[in-house]
């Protein structure tokens, strides 16, 4: 679901709700309900404006918003039993045994992320600018971690910990030749990001295929 305002084009809402499912989840956990929210207001079109006109479009804006992740293969949350052949009295038959994976009761991954953005235009949006600034968070990590080998699986899925990226993000554009037989516009832009571990499991590293 999702609901839209605009009041005269200055002050802009945008709401949503989604809410999914996945059958590889276990019951009790399968289905996963995300809010986000979006709030705008553009500047340009307020009337302590009108003098500077060459300031075309001038918004601040901000959202917060939170998806799911179903990051896991099918079955992973099933105790799967794996075949095999062995021998009886010269015979040969088929026997199924469970597998080195233990079952895990998982719930969805989930990220958050809070935004805040500028966006600029001068000179009838011949230069632009945007520039925004983000907090996203992934909560619940789904992955695969080892056991002891007493309990008689090696590894199993769990929610593990979380993580956290922080950056800035910076586009400016400019339309050089704008009108005319020849267009050429050129635009750049530079991120910086930071990644940080917040949590992991039992505070340990979890390593993946190789390293």
């Amino acid at each position: 679901g999702r609901l839209n305002y605009n009041y005269d084009n200055k002050y802009l809402l945008t709401v949503t709700f989604r809410s999914d499912g996945s059958s590889k989840y276990t019951p009790g956990n399968k289905w996963g309900y995300f809010p986000s929210a979006a709030l705008a207001w553009r500047i340009s079109n307020e009337n302590f404006m009108d003098n500077l006109d060459f300031i075309s479009d001038l918004k601040l804006r901000s959202s917060w918003g939170v998806t799911g992740s179903q990051a896991i293969g099918a079955y992973a949350t099933l105790n799967q039993l794996y075949s095999s052949k062995t021998v009886f009295n010269d015979a040969q038959f088929t026997t199924f045994s469970p597998g080195t994976q233990l079952p895990g009761d998982l719930k969805w991954e989930s990220t958050k992320q809070l935004d805040f953005g500028v966006d600029a235009g001068i000179f009838d949006n011949r230069f632009t600018f945007t520039a925004d600034y983000y907090i996203k968070t992934t909560d619940d990590l789904l992955n695969s971690v080892s056991l002891p080998l007493s309990l008689g699986y090696t590894s199993t899925i769990k929610n593990i910990g979380s993580i956290e990226n922080r950056g800035l993000e910076f586009e400016v554009g400019a339309n050089v030749f704008p009108q005319g037989n020849l267009s050429w516009t050129i635009d750049a832009n530079i991120a910086f990001n930071k990644t940080k571990v917040l949590k992991l499991y039992e505070g340990e590293d979890i390593y993946g295929g190789s390293y």
